[in-house]
């Protein structure tokens, strides 16, 4: 397994850096892989991106020639990871981290595990009282979140992404506790509970939750600045849509949910909306990475 990367001679001068600009591929396998790569390379020289770069920069279409180095990838076993390394993993598996608890909820619902109760004023108060120590509490979330990052680990093999999928799970107790008005327990049914009930001041909690859209948003557009303009803006889209259909269906509940629909919505809608998340921010194929 190898690494095909470009080399311009242009790249990373006084005036010009290229950074992001050309093509690199990652985890290349076979000849065929690597004579694609190469190609791949070349190719990026004349993307649109590329062409644009040149010309605010004033370089000639011949003043940046390109070179190919072909290197071998291997595993730091030993090696520390920068804080800010990239996490390298799909923004569809983090969203479905945070969710994960709802998810679980949904499986615990059916197998009669967890419950929830309707207020008798569902239709002003516009939320449930749930019972869900197994998906939900802070003892279960933090075993819930190692689970999580030990399958990250294995699957990508880079730290930062096994502790950006734990930390995904783990808020997912922190964001519910402050809205919840039962509240989540810590370690059981009969121990102690966080909940702040933000919900009981619906109109507050949901702007906080737009807030957080935008603010998540935001942070995905500092990170996939090397992605293209066309994934940050079908993400920017999917969000915007989502974020005023979820704030809607939340304020307008005024009929009690039947309890299938709810589980449809954790078991179903949840993932969906995850491999939505994962289909925009798909990478390249073959390991393609800008730079």
């Amino acid at each position: 397994m190898g690494a095909v990367r470009s080399s311009a001679t242009a790249e990373d001068g006084a005036g010009a850096k290229f950074a992001g600009i050309h093509t690199s591929f990652l985890n290349v396998r076979g000849l065929e892989g690597v004579l694609r790569s190469i190609l791949g390379c070349y190719c990026s020289l004349w993307t649109p991106q590329a062409l644009a770069y040149r010309r605010k920069m004033n370089f000639a279409d011949d003043e940046v020639l390109c070179a190919v180095v072909i290197c071998q990838m291997v595993q730091a076993e030993g090696a520390r990871e920068p804080l800010c390394a990239g996490v390298a993993i799909n923004v569809g598996w983090l969203i479905f981290a945070a969710l994960l608890p709802d998810f679980l909820l949904g499986w615990f619902t059916l197998a009669g595990w967890e419950s929830y109760t309707i207020p008798s004023d569902y239709h002003s108060v516009h939320y449930l009282l749930f019972t869900f120590p197994w998906s939900h509490g802070l003892l279960a979330d933090v075993a819930w979140a190692a689970i999580a990052g030990v399958v990250a680990w294995t699957v990508a093999r880079r730290k930062t992404a096994a502790a950006a999928v734990a930390v995904a799970v783990l808020s997912h107790f922190l964001l519910d506790g402050i809205v919840h008005v039962k509240g989540l327990p810590l370690a059981g049914n009969d121990g102690p509970v966080f909940g702040l009930g933000l919900w009981r001041h619906l109109p507050l909690e949901l702007s906080i939750e737009a807030a957080m859209a935008a603010a998540a948003l935001w942070i995905y557009r500092s990170a996939a600045k090397t992605g293209g303009s066309k994934r940050w803006m079908g993400m920017a889209v999917y969000i915007a849509a989502l974020t005023p259909f979820l704030i809607v269906g939340q304020a307008g509940a005024t009929e009690v949910p039947a309890r299938g629909e709810l589980i449809v919505s954790w078991l179903a809608v949840l993932p969906a909306m995850s491999a939505i998340a994962f289909w925009l921010d798909r990478r390249r194929p073959s390991g393609q990475s800008a730079g």
